[in-house]
């Protein structure tokens, strides 16, 4: 790499820094914890900063050496651009939930993690910096007291910060893991990329936070108690099977698929269990394809599992190597193949009926190919004939207004309404029951 484009290189991740500091900012209004983990990553981003712009000042003023991949600038950069990503990624997302909502993403653990990590890339920049080509032995004694006097103004930094100091050895051999870890993690995410391009990932996966939002507490919880849905779940870790959840327009259906991602991605952490889910929206039809909603579910099948599944890279290999987009069957058997290398995997579909009639019908033979593999749980409005038919020996849940939910959204509304003192506890049941029993039938 020559010094320009080392140079660019450096001055990107000073963007990079810079972006990401500006949305940790975001976060400091909130409850103790957050503001106290934004505002401790801030300060160790305005460090890394720091050592990057004295970086990038030296690089621009080397226009003879150049660099190779392996070198410590090109490694340490990746991989801090990388941790960066990441970290800027999960920020980014979290910010976009209403302002009264937003919660600091990083668990304690992988706060902790990050902070060492930049403290590491910070410690190796510099160290790289202090001994480059021997340059302290080639400077006159008052540019030694100079590169020596910024190098202190770091430590003092980093002492600042409560960083306890750590040996040369101990950053070196960091680094490398994080190095090694960063490479296995950007061959990673190509492959994902290559599956199911991330944005289109992030809006599925915003798609479920927006319904789940307005969902109230305890809502729903009729169908988790539900015998049918029990017996679903209980047998996806022996025998796979397709649950049909089906009702009218309006009756709750997608607020309730998404009660189940929610329920089941809780049981997934305790239980190594894997969750997919696909919205389907008729006012989307124009963007959808089979093959792009099995390579949605085959990259949140393949995202959350540590190591990528076999079947998966070497469907990549096949394919991507040869500049070739895999076809639908490829993708299926990927998905087939991962799936049952997992204890169990759930897939949650979501308004089936709104899906394109042509789009629809392969999508069901699809699903009949997963059965054996993936518990799949389906919502869809009840007379669609397709459906009817592909179902017609699968258990299956009427969805309608439940008296519980109904008494709970109708206790939310009056608490809500500018009325809510004028009405004593006897006239709010009597509204209740009044509304309940005319909506009984739906």
């Amino acid at each position: 790499m020559d010094p320009f484009s080392a140079v660019v290189g450096v001055a990107g991740l000073l963007g990079l820094v810079a972006k990401t500091i500006e949305l940790s900012s975001k976060y400091v209004n909130g409850n103790k914890r957050d503001r106290e983990a934004a505002e401790e990553l801030s300060n160790m981003l305005q460090t890394l900063e720091s050592i990057l712009s004295q970086l990038d000042q030296h690089l621009k003023n080397d226009t003879k050496n150049a660099f190779s991949s392996t070198s410590v600038l090109v490694t340490s950069t990746n991989a801090c651009r990388a941790k960066l990503l990441m970290v800027h990624t999960k920020l980014a997302q979290s910010a976009k939930q209403p302002s009264k909502r937003i919660r600091w993403p990083l668990g304690d653990g992988d706060h902790q993690e990050t902070l060492k990590d930049l403290r590491s890339f910070v410690q190796w920049i510099q160290f790289g910096l202090t001994i480059d080509g021997s340059i302290l032995v080639s400077k006159t004694s008052e540019e030694v007291v100079q590169v020596l006097s910024n190098q202190l103004g770091l430590f003092q930094r980093l002492s600042e910060l409560k960083i306890e100091a750590q040996s040369t050895h101990d950053v070196l051999m960091h680094t490398h893991e994080v190095v090694v870890e960063s490479q296995t993690a950007n061959g990673r995410q190509q492959i994902l990329e290559w599956i199911s391009k991330a944005k289109h990932e992030e809006k599925h996966e915003e798609k479920h936070q927006n319904i789940r939002l307005p969902r109230l507490e305890g809502t729903g919880e009729w169908l988790l108690q539900d015998t049918t849905f029990q017996n679903w779940q209980i047998q996806a870790s022996k025998t796979p099977s397709i649950l049909w959840c089906h009702g009218i327009p309006g009756s709750g259906k997608s607020v309730l698929a998404s009660l189940v991602v929610d329920h089941l991605r809780d049981m997934a952490s305790r239980n190594f269990a894997i969750v997919a889910h696909v919205y389907f929206d008729y006012r989307d039809r124009e963007h959808q394809s089979v093959e792009q909603i099995v390579a949605s579910i085959l990259h949140q099948v393949a995202s959350a599992l540590p190591e990528l599944p076999t079947a998966v890279t070497t469907l990549y290999k096949t394919f991507r190597w040869q500049h070739k987009t895999a076809k639908l069957q490829d993708l299926v058997q990927a998905l087939i193949s991962a799936a049952r290398d997992q204890p169990m995997t759930f897939l949650v579909i979501d308004a089936l009926d709104e899906c394109d009639t042509k789009l629809r019908r392969q999508f069901l033979s699809v699903l009949d190919s997963l059965k054996d593999s993936t518990s799949i749980f389906v919502t869809s409005r009840s007379h669609i004939q397709d459906i009817k038919q592909a179902f017609w020996s699968t258990p299956r849940i009427e969805i309608k207004a439940h008296r519980s939910d109904l008494r709970r959204c109708i206790s939310y509304e009056i608490e809500a309404s500018d009325w809510r003192d004028d009405l004593d506890e006897r006239y709010r049941n009597e509204i209740a029951d009044k509304v309940i029993n005319n909506t009984e039938d739906m």
